[in-house]
């Protein structure tokens, strides 16, 4: 028979049409198979994921630089040396510098207010405001 049969259809034209569309068609599940296999992670995950991070190491730094007591948090007004020392990077040279900022200005009346404190930036004050008070 010759390739082209009855009524002017090229059968080899025929063939290779069919040999694509399988393939698509083959390929099209394959990757359909593939992407529900694969974990997908959303911005929105990844920035719950992010945010409970952050608490958690919130959660151990207040867990270190809270005072045994009813109150969890260091009254920056009162605190000796020692106490301010176990805030997140206040050390005894800061811890000093606060006791006699509050000396000298008759205590703090926001916790915001030590930031006035030498070597207190609005870094340092991020990693303990949580972590202080005034009363």
């Amino acid at each position: 028979m010759s390739e082209t049969a009855h009524h002017g259809v090229n059968w080899m034209e025929m063939r290779k049409v069919a040999f694509i569309l399988v393939t698509v068609i083959f390929c099209a599940v394959i990757v359909s198979v593939n992407a529900s296999s694969v974990p997908t992670l959303h911005f929105e995950d990844s920035l719950a994921e992010t945010q409970s991070d952050a608490v958690n190491d919130k959660t151990s730094s207040e867990e270190i630089a809270a005072p045994s007591g009813t109150n969890d948090k260091i009254n920056i007004n009162t605190a000796d040396a020692e106490l301010l020392d176990t805030l997140p990077n206040i050390g005894p040279t800061r811890a000093q510098a606060i006791i006699e900022y509050r000396e000298r200005n008759g205590g703090f009346i926001t916790v915001e207010e030590i930031m006035n404190v030498d070597g207190i930036g609005e870094g340092i004050f991020s990693d303990i405001a949580d972590l202080i008070c005034v009363e």
